[in-house]
């Protein structure tokens, strides 16, 4: 048996008093250490009063030969993590049978049909939807048919002050649009935890909106592979509304009786809304795939997701190839998704073939790395009355912009600062250009300074260098070499592709692979040593 598992792998434990436990115990991998031992979160989650989970599990330590794997679909990409309805099965040892085509809601895609339960007199507790929640949306978020969509902010300390600016533009276009605001995934970027400093601002700027606004976690969101807890939960009350048809023009003691409502309505499950289905980040592929088989994903007008698509672009030269396939979408539907930075659109068979698949990916509302240095980034304007079309696009320019350079010539032309065209304050600029080129332009200019008797005399190149940096301007210069033999490849694109590489997405084997690459590259690292290093593995 196989006694190699990965953390994020779900697993079954081997019980030693077999007579002492009635039904399995299922875990989760927490951390991987020597010889063999394994710690485990035990997946036994208590629900609060309010629905909420708890996320105090014991852990125990055990070893690979104890442990086997509850789901393995063969595929070393594919996350083993499964839904918790899919533990109740196991743990019951109740034997379901598939259906041929749709899956209902009570299978394990887990799907809260919501617009259901707007219509329905009953109650639905087990689905996790309260009493608030229903009033929310409907005295709310009911009434917005417009909504204005970003996804991918990545909140932390060096994009915070950025941040700040896409919140106060996405709620002015909101306001100027009479729209609601949608966010799908990747609000934050650390996962597992959140600063302070970070959760106050965007807590005070969030404080300040006055429209609905839904909101589905990804996976910088999630601080596990079962995406139960993430951190989008403490934005949840950030801020109030007025029920939408509440006449506002009343004097201030009034207004205090008006009954308000959380605006932020936070989809932690699949959830069929409005004629949508809006889908969290979901690792499980199988699960995953199980959503977008669903009756409710079929009678959607739409799906907004969190999701990585076999094809889509990760930067201009590198395609996904880990992730569900495109073709697991129901056609002839809409397709919105969080995840890869590059706004983009990818094509399953011809658009207006009745059996296409179109996914349209959101992109970051600005530049994140330099991996998206010449992207345009913009909003989205859909609109529920019409079947979510998108009916508009809104440009957005915010934060330091990055700028790719491959030539002396070129980098001597890039304009100042102050100049309407040029490059602003905090911008980057990467020069990759041989350091041969370098080193002659500046004995040209040692050589003009002898002459000369110029003590101030620098080459042309440094001489700009120091310009751009002196007015705010960052500038990292890469040394790289022609065009590689026998390939259309050069070292530039080569960096490119590993600058846009999600690390965290990849199994341990290719996340050192992708390093010692980078390494080799880099000439930190000889590929003697590289290719000793990736012999002994992980």
């Amino acid at each position: 048996a196989n006694t190699q598992f990965h953390i994020g792998d779900e697993v079954v434990l081997d019980i030693e008093d077999k007579a002492a436990s009635e039904k399995v115990v299922v875990g989760v991998i927490e951390e991987k250490s020597g010889n063999g031992w394994y710690t485990i979160s035990l997946s036994n989650e208590s629900h609060g009063r309010d629905g909420e989970i708890s996320i105090e599990r014991p852990k125990v330590k055990r070893r690979g030969p104890q442990l086997k794997l509850l789901c393995n679909s063969g595929d070393e990409n594919t996350s083993t993590s499964s839904s918790l309805v899919e533990r109740e099965v196991v743990e019951k040892d109740v034997n379901s049978e598939s259906t041929a085509h749709y899956n209902s809601s009570e299978d394990e895609s887990g799907i809260i049909d919501l617009d259901a339960i707007l219509q329905s007199t009953q109650q639905f507790k087990e689905s996790g939807i309260t009493d608030d929640n229903i009033r929310q949306v409907r005295n709310c978020h009911s009434k917005c048919n417009k909504w204005v969509v970003f996804s991918d902010l990545h909140v932390m300390p060096s994009t915070l002050s950025t941040c700040l600016k896409v919140l106060d533009f996405v709620h002015a276009t909101a306001l100027r649009r009479n729209a609601g605001i949608m966010f799908l995934g990747d609000f934050w970027h650390h996962r597992g935890f959140v600063r302070v400093d970070c959760l106050n601002a965007v807590l005070e700027a969030m404080g300040k909106w006055k429209v609905p606004s839904i909101m589905i976690p990804g996976n910088h969101d999630q601080i596990d592979w079962r995406g139960t807890d993430h951190a989008l939960t403490p934005l949840r009350t950030s801020y109030q509304i007025f029920a939408q048809n509440s006449d506002r023009e009343h004097d201030d003691n009034d207004i205090k009786s008006l009954e308000q409502y959380p605006g932020p309505l936070i989809l932690s499950q699949p959830t069929k809304l409005f004629g949508a289905l809006f889908v969290p980040h979901i690792r499980d592929k199988k699960r995953m795939n199980s959503v977008l088989a669903s009756k409710e994903a079929f009678q959607s007008n739409a799906l907004f997701v969190h999701a990585d698509v076999k094809g889509a672009s990760m930067n201009d030269l590198i395609e996904s190839q880990h992730g569900i396939s495109a073709s697991a979408f129901p056609p002839e539907r809409l397709v919105y998704s969080g995840h890869f930075h590059k706004p983009h659109e990818i094509v399953v068979g011809k658009k207006s073939h009745p059996n296409s698949v179109s996914i349209r990916y959101v992109g970051s509302p600005y530049q994140t790395s330099l991996s998206e240095a010449g992207q345009t980034k913009s909003l989205l304007v859909v609109d529920s009355a019409k079947n979510w079309e998108c009916i508009d696009e809104i440009a957005i320019d915010v934060g330091r912009k990055y700028h790719r350079v491959s030539s002396v010539n070129d980098f001597l032309g890039l304009a100042h600062p102050e100049k309407s065209n040029g490059l602003r304050q905090g911008d980057k600029v990467a020069v990759m250009v041989p350091q041969q080129i370098l080193d002659e332009m500046r004995v040209i200019a040692h050589a003009s300074k002898k002459s000369t008797n110029d003590v101030s005399e620098v080459s042309p190149f440094d001489a700009k260098v120091n310009e751009l940096r002196a007015s705010g301007v960052s500038v990292e210069i890469r040394d790289t070499q022609p065009q590689l033999k026998d390939s259309g490849t050069t070292p530039l694109d080569v960096e490119q592709a590993v600058d846009e590489v999600q690390f965290e997405d990849l199994s341990p084997e290719a996340t050192l692979e992708v390093y010692i690459s980078n390494e080799v590259a880099s000439g930190s690292l000889g590929e003697s040593t590289a290719e000793k290093i990736l012999k002994s593995g992980v």
